[in-house]
């Protein structure tokens, strides 16, 4: 069996010397907080939309719709590989939101999701569903501080 040549040796070298180092690089997670508010902090906004049209709710502020109650609670991970960053993972955005008080982790969708993952949830008879969190690590928007928004859609239930 022929030696790999030393140019491939240093490339493999290389590769797995940086390779871990550019996946944290991109890594940007925030703990998850297991003593999540049940209400909103003081002084959240209330915002009122129209079902079924896209809205954003800003970090802590609530939306009433109904009889329900959508609170933007926090961001659990926002390890998404942030813009003009080359990153060996997409990485994840997940948010906890409370419907009506109770508590539920929705993923932004950004590339493939596990089986355990879920960009909507169903709570009596109306659908939360996550399309996306404002500002994308790296803009200019998050570089100048904007608040913390995300992308969310509610609608009737079907069941």
């Amino acid at each position: 069996m022929p030696l790999p040549s030393r140019a491939r040796l240093r490339a493999a070298l290389l590769a797995v010397a940086v390779l871990p180092l550019t996946a944290a690089g991109c890594a940007t997670a925030q703990a998850p907080s297991d003593d999540a508010p049940s209400e909103p902090p003081q002084g959240g906004r209330v915002a009122s939309i129209d079902a079924g049209e896209p809205f954003r709710l800003e970090l802590g502020a609530t939306h009433r719709e109904d009889d329900h109650t959508v609170t933007f609670v926090e961001v659990v991970e926002d390890s998404r590989c942030p813009e003009g960053v080359e990153c060996v993972w997409a990485g994840r955005a997940q948010i906890r939101v409370e419907v009506d008080g109770e508590p539920f982790v929705l993923t932004v969708p950004h590339g493939p999701m596990r089986d355990d993952e879920s960009q909507m949830i169903e709570w009596g008879k109306i659908q939360v569903v996550v399309t996306g969190l404002e500002p994308y690590p790296g803009s200019e928007s998050a570089e100048a501080g904007a608040p913390v928004e995300a992308v969310l859609i509610t609608r009737p239930s079907n069941v």
